[in-house]
């Protein structure tokens, strides 16, 4: 479940060029996404900057939506983190609060994104022959309404593939998934980490198949399914 914490280490490498030194940052980071239900209007994301060097975040809060079945960011103030600005100490953690301001009345989850983008030092680094990245991490905060709503969806041929739709008011999420053709054999598809309510995503198939019967296992985040679907 999503509102369950997560303890994840994020490692960003720098890139590696030919005969060129690279170097690693880690920061903690518990969890690695947020849940409001109807009541809660305050939560907490922990990070530890297990690194040697001090690091200094922006944090941003966007609306997730959908534009023409399109994930797009859009400024709000519906969210807000604090501080918006900080800076982390090495071997030392920092809290950051997200307060929701805004109660969802509508029939489905609301989602946004809180953006951390590291703030360059400006110093530059001693040794010439090393390049360093910045850390850009967003994660998803998920707002619930005050009802309950439904988990509904659908899949319908298309002539190039399968059409899969978030036809209901949660997000959902695939950790495996597959069709298998008219003749028994069984073909991976990539799952999809986050689908919208109301969006479609199209999976494509090699020309000549005829998928039959499609193979999922899908969350809710209340609950995971592992379900045949006949197509």
């Amino acid at each position: 479940m999503l509102n369950k914490l997560l303890k994840t280490s994020l490692i960003l490498f720098s890139v590696f060029l030919a005969g060129l030194p690279s170097i690693c940052s880690a920061l903690e980071i518990s969890p690695t996404s947020l849940t409001f239900n109807g009541s809660s209007q305050l939560q907490t994301i922990h990070l530890y900057n297990e690194s040697n060097k001090a690091v200094t975040f922006q944090a941003t809060a966007y609306l997730w939506s959908l534009d023409n079945n399109k994930k797009v960011l859009k400024s709000t103030e519906d969210l807000f983190p604090s501080p918006s600005i900080f800076t982390i100490p090495p071997q030392k953690s920092q809290d950051l609060r997200v307060g929701l301001f805004k109660k969802n009345q509508s029939n489905k989850v609301t989602t946004y994104r809180i953006k951390l983008e590291e703030i360059s030092s400006g110093k530059a680094n001693s040794r010439n022959d090393t390049i360093s990245i910045l850390y850009n991490i967003t994660l998803p905060v998920f707002a619930k309404p005050i009802k309950p709503v439904k988990t509904s969806w659908s899949w319908k041929k298309v002539n190039d593939g399968l059409v899969f739709t978030n036809t209901g008011g949660n997000v959902l999420s695939f950790s495996a998934l597959s069709y298998s053709d008219s003749k028994g054999k069984k073909h991976s598809l990539t799952p999809i980490r986050y689908v919208l309510p109301g969006e479609s995503n199209t999976f494509k198939i090699s020309k000549g198949l005829h998928a039959v019967t499609i193979s999922q296992t899908l969350s809710d985040f209340s609950s995971t399914k592992h379900s045949q679907v006949k197509l």
